[in-house]
């Protein structure tokens, strides 16, 4: 028989969960929201939506992503990054391959280098 101990690993507070996702929340949906100002004309000329329709629209996607930073970073906490970012990585390239499919015009004016 062997001798040969094993170091336990050291519980980590849960609790750190819930400050990763709430400063993800103080900070990402603010950051996001700050930036809509300038496209909120153009998506309402473009679409005949209202401006508040569209700007709350962006209120609701803010409440759905402060839900899922607390959910992703639960995730991240029990699992890595990499098991999470990885499978995240592959899902965006398989979902940017699948509409370049179907809109092959659309992507190759978005990704197109400016003047």
């Amino acid at each position: 028989m062997s001798s040969v101990t094993h170091p336990t690993a050291k519980r980590r507070s849960p609790w750190w969960v819930v400050v990763g996702g709430g400063t993800a929340n103080a900070v990402g949906p603010q950051m996001y929201l700050a930036t809509i100002g300038p496209f909120v004309l153009p998506i309402v000329e473009e679409t005949g939506f209202s401006r508040t329709t569209v700007t709350g629209a962006y209120s609701v996607a803010a409440v759905g992503m402060a839900i899922g930073l607390v959910i992703v970073a639960q995730l991240v906490d029990g699992y890595a990054a990499r098991y999470i970012l990885v499978p995240g990585g592959r899902i965006a390239g398989a979902e940017r391959h699948r509409r370049e499919q179907r809109h092959p015009r659309l992507i190759r004016q978005a990704t197109r280098p400016g003047p």
